[in-house]
């Protein structure tokens, strides 16, 4: 069989409801030769009966209990054939035109090796950002398809794009290794991949919209609200010590343009900081561990201020 052009992979768990939107948004694409791989990572719902009704058109693969969507998305890659890998969340849909739009771009430009492109979020069936690059603050001067400028580094703000909005070659995946998606991270593990991404490839941003980014409050998020939803303290506090992993990673990665560094830096100490602030009751789990990791990489102010606050009373946190 010859290789396709595209493999897309679709992680799902109990969206039956939601996966013909997002696999019919795949099949209108116009492109000829597609594989569409879904990994059902443990869904008890009618998955596997809304596969069916596909035929051959899709592969179907399913972890036997949930695995989470890193290990999902990893499973679709060992069994990716094609030339471009391209990710699909399977409440999320594409506009039609993407894949040709980043088609094009791969056969024009032969140094591109991965597209991302600009996408609208909406929550609960309501629009509540038209844009994400606008919202990261993600100019492309001319709106035409231009590399990503190195500096401001948004990716340390927030995640710079949807991962359904992520086009790479298959060099470019297999340069990350085996396993690209960090199965340790609960959350947060598509922000390390994109931030690994930005730094192995050359990324090429795709200004138009591409894709509709859905949120519903269908039971799946186990353990994280709603984006865009108030998060307790708990949560915040939990997220905060993911997302210092995630920086704390990429200050181990080596290249980055100097002005990137600090950056990384700030990231980190914010996101310490995030964790120390979101602390309540008599228990302080890790904060002794977050420290002493800005400890060792020099930050004795961020330490001491992560210290106090962790530490203090909620009512008295605001004076330090």
């Amino acid at each position: 069989m010859d290789q396709p052009i595209f493999s897309v992979i679709i992680p799902s768990f109990n969206r039956a409801r939601f996966l013909p939107d997002a696999l019919d948004s795949v099949f209108v694409q116009d492109i000829p030769d597609v594989q569409v791989i879904l990994v059902d990572d443990g869904s008890t719902d009618d998955t596997q009966a809304v596969v069916a009704a596909y035929g051959r058109g899709l592969q179907y693969v399913r972890h036997h209990k949930r695995s989470g969507p890193a290990a999902a998305r990893n499973t679709g890659l060992n069994l990716a054939t094609g030339r471009l890998i391209s990710f699909l969340d399977s409440d999320d849909v594409w506009m039609p035109g993407k894949m040709k739009a980043e088609l094009s771009i791969f056969d024009s430009n032969p140094s591109a090796e991965a597209v991302i492109s600009d996408s609208e979020r909406w929550l609960e069936g309501e629009l509540v950002c038209p844009s994400w690059f606008g919202e990261q603050g993600l100019v492309v001067p001319g709106n035409k398809p231009a590399p990503l400028p190195p500096t401001p580094p948004l990716w340390a703000k927030h995640k710079i794009c949807a991962t359904c909005c992520l086009t790479m070659t298959r060099e470019a995946v297999e340069r990350l290794g085996e396993g690209p998606f960090d199965t340790s991270f609960p959350t947060h593990q598509d922000w390390d991949f994109a931030i690994r991404v930005i730094h192995s490839c050359n990324v090429i941003v795709l200004p138009d919209n591409m894709a509709i980014i859905r949120r519903f409050e269908d039971g799946t998020r186990i353990g994280r609200p709603l984006p865009g939803t108030l998060y307790p303290p708990a949560v915040k506090r939990v997220m905060a010590y993911r997302r210092y992993r995630v920086f704390e990673k990429a200050q181990r990665l080596t290249g980055w343009p100097d002005e990137v560094v600090p950056h990384i830096e700030a990231a980190l100490s914010e996101a310490a900081r995030e964790f120390a602030d979101n602390l309540s009751g008599w228990r302080r789990p890790d904060l002794l561990r977050l420290v002493l990791k800005e400890l060792r990489r020099g930050a004795f102010g961020s330490a001491a201020s992560v210290m106090v606050s962790g530490l203090a009373p909620t009512r008295l946190r605001s004076l330090f």
